[in-house]
């Protein structure tokens, strides 16, 4: 299940300037400028308890956020909804004051986001350039695109020992409820809104050409994420991660053996690269998410095979969905 939505409506957008320099795809010698999170969450919170004291200014730069919002609440089923009754939503006033208080400011946030977009233009040049604002989300989404705006809900990263999380989420789910899990998430909503995976055909659409769309998604992302690291990426545990890596052969084995790779089933490939508590597909020791783990894998031995491919180009239905691409991969994991 995706952490985002995207939402297709009209909006014109104010541009943030960022320049950025570097060799593409080497986030460690790109240059960036911060990108500027305008904090919505707490304009609304401050517009619920207390209207008469918000400014004017405040109020221009967030005309943006506040139809996003409303074309949120629409998209999600609630069209009789308001931005101003979201403002005085239980989810705006229960999560704000510790949304505030894990995040007193989100400085560390828009360098991060700077060095995204940064490496982002460089690499993608369909992604579009967007506003941001952080949000209180009232829903199991916590990143919602347009053409150009982002909205970031915060209340979905304050921590796997949140208080609020108890009994509310699988302990699997909890990994991805942290401030460490929201680069990958922004850099992954980014990248898969311009490039969702879209096989052109039914038959296109194995279990195969999922993992290779999902593991060319995942190297997008680590290329975007600063000092990314791949357990991270892949929400899993040291502990599950060197388990995938000393099982590769057996995983691979097993996906051959049980015919999995050209299934066309949707719930197949959906088993073998969502979040779960275990690939349970495979067998219930089997860490989740191992298809993603395996695509990741594939496509890093294309790249060492072919180190001139471009990232936009593996996020390409003549790229996953091509029986020729296992073949140029050279993939053996035994």
């Amino acid at each position: 299940m995706r952490h985002y939505i995207y939402i297709t409506y009209i909006m014109t957008t104010v541009m943030a300037a960022i320049t950025g320099c570097g060799s593409p795809g080497n986030n460690k010698t790109a240059t960036f400028t911060p990108e500027k999170v305008h904090r919505l969450d707490s304009y609304a919170y401050r517009l619920g308890v207390m209207p008469d004291s918000t400014p004017e200014t405040d109020k221009e730069t967030m005309t943006l956020g506040i139809a996003a919002i409303d074309s949120m609440l629409a998209y999600t089923g609630n069209p009789q909804a308001s931005f101003a009754s979201y403002c005085n939503s239980p989810a705006v006033k229960i999560f704000t004051p510790d949304v505030e208080r894990v995040y007193p400011n989100l400085d560390s946030l828009e360098s991060t986001l700077g060095h995204i977009t940064a490496i982002a233009g460089m690499e993608f040049i369909e992604i579009p350039r967007r506003t941001y604002f952080s949000i209180i989300s009232p829903y199991s989404q916590s990143i919602f695109l347009s053409d150009s705006v982002a909205l970031i809900a915060l209340n979905h990263y304050l921590g796997a020992d949140y208080i609020g999380y108890a009994g509310r989420f699988e302990p699997y789910r909890l990994r991805d409820k942290t401030p460490k899990r929201l680069p990958y998430d922004i850099a992954e909503a980014i990248v898969a809104s311009a490039y969702p995976y879209a096989p052109p055909t039914a038959q296109d659409a194995t279990a195969l050409s999922r993992m290779l769309y999902e593991g060319a998604l995942l190297n997008a992302v680590m290329a975007l994420v600063p000092d990314a690291d791949t357990s991270e990426a892949l929400s899993l545990t040291a502990e599950q991660l060197k388990w995938l890596n000393d099982n590769e052969g057996r995983i691979w084995n097993a996906l051959i053996g049980n015919d999995l790779l050209y299934s066309t089933s949707p719930v197949d490939a959906t088993r073998l690269v969502s979040p779960a508590p275990a690939t349970a597909i495979l067998g219930q020791s089997v860490p989740p998410r191992a298809g993603r783990f395996v695509g990741l894998r594939i496509i890093r031995s294309y790249l060492s095979q072919h180190p001139g491919q471009s990232m936009s180009s593996m996020l390409q239905p003549e790229f996953y969905c091509s029986p020729q691409t296992l073949i140029d991969a050279g993939y053996a994991p035994f």
